[in-house]
């Protein structure tokens, strides 16, 4: 029987290496696919195990390298450390998926770090250094801001020369979060993936009950006095430590005031064409800067007020607990 399932995973694992590198291949001419790169990989460790799932990324690490050459390392980051960190994520953490989750956010951060550290140190390629990302990301801004201008939007008078330093300064917080996100939407493929294979997973609450403790506040409100507090001494160190802080708890509470806002739009029942409404006339009339600066305010008021009243409603208005049709 061991034999038996050792040639079922061998077999599965030589075809999910295929597909890795046909995807990494395609990769090149459709970069979204890159999200897929650490599915295999992950699959393979879910139902075999850490050891073949190692085999299985050694051997497609190796086929690349021999067709691509020193290419395949960016590749090999995606396939090797965020596919393992994947896989273990689901394997260790199968019914808690917030502790999943953050197990493989590391796993991205590090495939991230990796992939620069690669480009720069080895491939001797400069502009994927998060100095360079930020300098093309602002040169954008500057041209998206006239674009707008031209149809008549409003447009945030921004100096993005004085943003620079401290966009600077926050590029720990930006690696985080930019590997968080990748590592979300991989996240959501795979656990698709894997109800297809009838792996038993814990649920996820629908996003409108997304919901932080009143503890997670105080990582928000440290951030922004720490930023105060270096501002006004003159502390470069604590300006940085904040600045950080703040940032990760501001796009984390984002998320939350988010969930909030749609909770009330699930409860109140506003028909699709009217959010898209909504949408349009923010954006022409200066309503999303605003949304921006007070939706993550929400997300942290949520969190000590509890708006939804989550942890005790019985509320027959919860969107949640009207009967399914």
């Amino acid at each position: 029987m061991p034999e038996k399932s050792n040639t079922r995973a061998i077999t599965e694992g030589a075809m999910l290496v295929g597909i890795t590198v046909m995807l990494a291949f395609l990769n090149r001419y459709l970069p979204f696919l890159s999200l897929f790169l650490a599915i295999p990989v992950a699959l393979v460790v879910v139902r075999h195990g850490f050891g073949f799932g190692l085999l299985a990324a050694t051997v497609t690490t190796l086929l690349l390298f021999a067709l691509t050459g020193i290419s395949a390392l960016i590749a090999a980051a995606d396939v090797v450390i965020a596919g393992l960190a994947l896989g273990v994520a689901h394997r260790r953490f199968l019914q808690r998926p917030s502790v999943a989750f953050l197990v493989t956010a590391a796993g991205y951060v590090v495939a991230f770090l990796f992939i620069v550290y690669v480009a720069v140190a080895i491939m001797g390629v400069s502009d994927v250094t998060p100095s360079a990302t930020i300098d093309s990301i602002l040169e954008m801004y500057d041209t998206m801001a006239e674009q707008m201008s031209e149809f008549g939007a409003p447009v945030s008078a921004i100096d993005t020369g004085m943003m620079r330093p401290y966009l600077m300064m926050s590029i720990p917080a930006l690696v985080c979060l930019s590997a968080a996100g990748n590592a979300a939407i991989s996240f959501w493929i795979f656990r698709k993936v894997l109800r297809r294979f009838r792996v038993q997973l814990a649920d996820i609450p629908p996003f409108r009950r997304w919901r932080l403790g009143w503890t997670y506040g105080w990582g928000f409100v440290l951030g922004f006095l720490l930023v105060t507090l270096g501002g006004l001494r003159g502390i470069e160190l604590l300006t940085r430590i904040g600045l950080n802080l703040f940032l990760v708890f501001y796009m984390v509470f984002m998320v939350q005031g988010l969930a909030v806002i749609v909770y009330y739009f699930a409860r109140w029942q506003v028909p699709s064409g009217v959010k898209a409404l909504l949408v349009v006339f923010g954006m022409f009339f200066g309503v999303v800067q605003l949304a921006f600066v007070a939706t993550p305010w929400i997300g942290v008021l949520d969190a000590w007020l509890d708006f939804r009243k989550l942890e005790v409603s019985s509320d027959e208005s919860d969107p949640d607990r009207r009967p399914q049709g």
